[in-house]
């Protein structure tokens, strides 16, 4: 233990010698004889006075003590419940798994135990198992950032049924200990018919023709015969009959039907079911098509062949509400809905242009060295090039840009991906910037993407380079999803016509699975786009047999609501909030994913418990597990020191004794006359 001053020790003499003289003066200094002086209880209280004194002026210092603390730590054991649906298609599993876990905390009284589900959450008393989904390697991956020095060994408990997220067996997980799998559940395959999959378009067109694919499995059912029907939003379109000629048979067959009506569509696929089979739940598949009742109508105008073209070409081909022209005539370009002028028009080529302003047709500017920046100075304002080699700039992100929002995970993306082309110029100002330049590492005000209303409605991208943003993101990513959903929000809001609505509420996702949690989104903004927190926003739900109306919740820079899981169907969602008004949809599927497949794996439970130097057991062998782990874990307690500041202001005791030096002072004098 150690004292440390806040000021220079040598103030210490200095306060005893004022303490002292203060005290001196007030009991001492006014004395008319020294006999007076000593008489009781004057020695005592200026003793009193001359303490209290010297203890407040020693706070004064800010003193505080420094000392080591030592905490002996148990060795810790993970357990890691699986909390998932499927855990209880089977006889008494949650009493088995709470069971084993009582005893686990009495028989391994050497350890610290630790209980937690796949989400992170510490289980304190109850199970429950109500989780929609199974994702072993997210729970492992949190795990693996909970562990500890003392840490000695995983104990995971599932039945090894995965609905989501990747193989654990294949994703690279850090676990310094041991990892034991509990397996519950059956492994074994029940009579059973399962549509396994079912596949179809995203997107169709009112009126065209889509393919619905789908595939059933058969378990011990050779030479009965069995139906499949396909219904569209409940009503029948296809149906026809199954014959396994196996007790493990797989069919597989695909159907074309006509999207009769707009908007979201249920595509359901089932099959009958079996006398005596035991889960009905995998008899149906659900899958949702959207049913656009047209396209709109993008050009993309060129003055000669650049490897861009391509690169934009193909990142708008992929949303398929879009129907996509190349052409070099403006007169075809001016009967679409929006124009994507490709490095047009060229500098080497005088074009009389001014239909294109007098249209109002939205444009997206795509940038380059052949591009005649002083056709599009009425748009986009003066961009005076200053040398003719250009510039390379990468992509930073502007966090106050209002018009639309670039998802996070994509902006980083869009960051890493190499630098376009730009011209070395002095840039217009006035424009709405969604991406500055960097340029060598250091961000700069010029604009790399911007919009613009000030006549037509623009969007500009001032380089060129897209083509290489393509390639290194699918070599990184294997997919083009920041380049995609950039394209497409740029067309997007070239075709809304406005700026982004003060007032918006969304679906967090626009299907959920039967017993899945439904989350509902609300943005508001005062006029120049500040978010707006303290407002009320109601919203009202309404299904086929459902209706609720609730307040949504503040959170961050949003409102939120949870509605919790509602019965499948087609939902549509009325906000409000000063009178401004805005609507979304969502579609809750009739099937649960847990119950899906009830099979246990034990064999992924197996490999899994091998790749972290563990052992697979049963639910029943519990005693084993226990006793390995107790013979083998080392239970050596970890003794941690710990360097503690404590000020002596905050030492209670302190200023409990300072008061009583002053309170027994005041008595003293009281009693004998001296006050």
């Amino acid at each position: 233990m150690q004292l440390i001053f806040s000021q220079a020790w040598w103030w210490i003499p200095i306060i005893l010698m004022v303490a002292f003289g203060l005290a001196y003066w007030m009991y001492f200094g006014f004395a008319k004889s020294s006999q007076k002086q000593w008489n009781w209880p004057v020695p005592l209280l200026f003793i009193l006075r001359f303490l209290s004194i010297g203890l407040l002026l020693f706070l004064f210092l800010a003193p505080f003590l420094k000392y080591t603390e030592k905490e002996k730590k148990k060795p810790i054991i993970h357990f890691l419940v699986d909390h998932s649906q499927s855990m209880l298609f089977g006889e008494g599993i949650k009493g088995e798994v709470t069971d084993f876990l009582s005893k686990a905390k009495k028989e391994l009284d050497d350890f610290q135990v630790e209980v937690h589900n796949l989400d992170g959450k510490a289980i304190e008393d109850s199970l429950f198992f109500n989780a929609s989904n199974t994702d072993i390697t997210s729970g492992l991956t949190k795990l693996a950032l909970r562990q500890k020095k003392q840490s000695k060994a995983i104990v995971l408990i599932s039945d090894g049924i995965i609905t989501q997220g990747a193989n654990p067996n294949f994703y690279p997980i850090t676990l310094k200990v041991p990892m034991y799998t509990l397996g519950t559940g059956d492994s074994a395959q029940k009579l059973d018919a399962l549509v396994d999959f079912v596949k179809t378009n995203e997107y169709v067109i009112l009126g065209n023709e889509y393919p619905v694919r789908f595939g059933v499995f058969i378990y011990g059912a050779k030479s009965k015969l069995l139906k499949y029907s396909i219904r569209v939003n409940g009503q029948l379109q296809k149906s026809g009959t199954i014959s396994p000629s196996s007790n493990q048979y797989f069919f597989e067959e695909q159907h074309l039907l006509k999207a009769q009506s707009s908007g979201m569509q249920r595509i359901s696929v089932s099959v009958s079911k079996l006398d005596e089979e035991v889960n009905t739940e995998n008899n149906a598949f659900e899958v949702f098509v959207n049913a656009l009742d047209n396209r709109k109508k993008v050009a993309i105008l060129i003055g000669s062949a650049h490897p861009d073209v391509k690169a934009v070409r193909s990142a708008l081909q992929i949303q398929k509400n879009y129907e996509l022209t190349l052409t070099k005539n403006l007169q075809k370009a001016l009967e679409s809905d929006v124009i994507v002028a490709a490095q047009w028009p060229s500098q080497k080529k005088n074009i009389n242009g001014e239909a294109i302003f007098s249209s109002k047709k939205p444009v997206l500017i795509l940038g380059g060295e052949q591009i005649d920046w002083n056709f599009w100075q009425r748009a986009v304002g003066p961009i005076q090039i200053q040398a003719s080699r250009p510039n390379s700039a990468t992509f930073v992100n502007n966090g106050s840009f209002s018009n639309f929002t670039i998802e996070e995970s994509n902006q980083i993306t869009l960051g890493q991906l190499p630098p376009l082309y730009v011209p070395f110029a002095s840039y217009p100002k006035g424009l709405n910037v969604l991406a500055y330049q960097k340029i060598n590492g250091v961000k700069t005000d010029y604009p790399l993407i911007a919009t613009s209303s000030k006549s037509n409605r623009l969007a500009v991208i001032f380089g060129e380079g897209i083509w290489k943003w393509c390639i290194q993101e699918y070599q990184k990513n294997t997919n083009n999803l920041a380049t995609e959903a950039l394209f497409d929000k740029l067309i997007q809001w070239l075709l809304s016509g406005k700026d982004k609505p003060l007032f918006s509420i969304n679906s967090l996702k626009p299907r959920y699975s039967k017993n899945e949690d439904v989350i509902i989104k609300a943005d508001f903004y005062n006029s120049i786009f500040e978010p707006i927190f303290n407002e009320q926003v109601n919203m009202v739900v309404k299904g086929d047999s459902f209706e609720t109306r609730k307040v949504m919740n503040a959170t961050g820079n949003y409102y939120e609501s949870n509605l919790g899981a509602l019965p499948p169907g087609k939902y549509l969602v009325e906000g409000t909030a000063k009178k401004q008004n805005a609507s979304t949809g969502f579609t809750v599927s009739n099937f649960a994913e847990e119950l899906r497949n009830t099979k246990a794996n034990w064999k992924l439970l197996g490999r899994l418990a091998e790749r972290f130097n563990g052992s697979f057991y049963h639910i029943k062998k519990v005693d084993l597990l226990l006793n390995r782990m107790k013979e083998n874990l080392d239970k050596t307690i970890v003794i941690e020191e710990k360097e503690n500041v404590k000020p002596l202001i905050n030492w209670h005791y302190l200023l409990i004794l300072l008061g009583l030096l002053f309170s027994v002072e005041w008595i003293l004098r009281k009693y004998y006359g001296k006050l």
